[in-house]
């Protein structure tokens, strides 16, 4: 008998290890939509209303609630129940007055931390890809997605302290020693250090950054090490890797 599509949900047991979900807690659980986070590192929005924050105790409860236009992303209204939430995003529910932001704990498991009204409207977003498109023109390509035109100067793994909804570019920080930087994976999941160092690698091996944090190194590739501010965190950053 012929396949009608994808599967609409998975077995927790198959959730990928990003969702901070227990694994007997359902027999089912939502399966993300194709969007700006990829699968494994992104939660469904219906996951986040209805387990995250307890906000629905059904399925069509949580599902009400999104469809609703309750629920804002990146200061932009998701309808879709199964809109992939990631890392950095920003999560507001304006009905009851709670705003979040998508960080790590020290499992690389994505977690809902408080954000104050004043840090609702920023986001860091770390630049995957950069293009020269006709007539010169800058294209960036963020880690959540997004495309936005930058500067000449703007490098890969450089990130960018952006304003939402409108996207314009607030601050840069360069991937370079003396930045503050979270790492994202790996064994140091969720460590926040100073950059010492970054060693360039042969072959096709990446490259590492050394960091230190009270007085002790620590390493990690550097597709691993996600950029937050200079001498203090551009955004905050309270319980990650707790």
């Amino acid at each position: 008998m012929a396949k009608k599509g994808g599967k609409r949900q998975i077995k927790p047991l198959a959730m990928p290890r990003s969702v901070k979900l227990s694994r007997k807690s359902t027999p089912w659980t939502s399966k993300s939509r194709a969007g700006p986070h990829q699968a494994e590192v992104a939660i469904p929005l219906r996951t986040i209303v209805k387990n995250y924050l307890s906000l629905a105790r059904n399925t069509r409860e949580a599902d009400k609630i999104i469809t609703g236009g309750s629920v804002l992303v990146d200061g932009k209204q998701r309808k879709d129940p199964k809109f992939p939430v990631g890392f950095m995003d920003v999560v507001s529910l304006p009905g009851i007055k709670q705003n979040y932001r998508v960080l790590l704990d020290h499992l690389g498991r994505l977690t809902l931390n408080g954000v104050s009204d004043g840090e609702l409207s920023v986001k860091l977003c770390r630049i995957n890809q950069k293009r020269i498109l006709k007539g010169k023109v800058i294209q960036l390509t963020l880690h959540d997605g997004k495309t936005m035109v930058g500067e000449p100067s703007y490098k890969p793994d450089d990130v960018l302290k952006i304003a939402l909804p409108d996207l314009k570019i607030v601050e840069r920080f360069p991937m370079a020693p003396g930045a503050l930087a979270l790492v994202t994976g790996g064994k140091n999941t969720g460590k926040i250090g100073k950059i010492e160092a970054i060693r360039d690698m042969k072959g096709t091996q990446p490259n590492i950054v050394v960091l230190i944090a009270d007085d002790k190194k620590f390493e990690a590739p550097q597709g691993y090490v996600f950029v937050v501010g200079k001498d203090s965190p551009a955004i905050s950053i309270q319980g990650v890797g707790a």
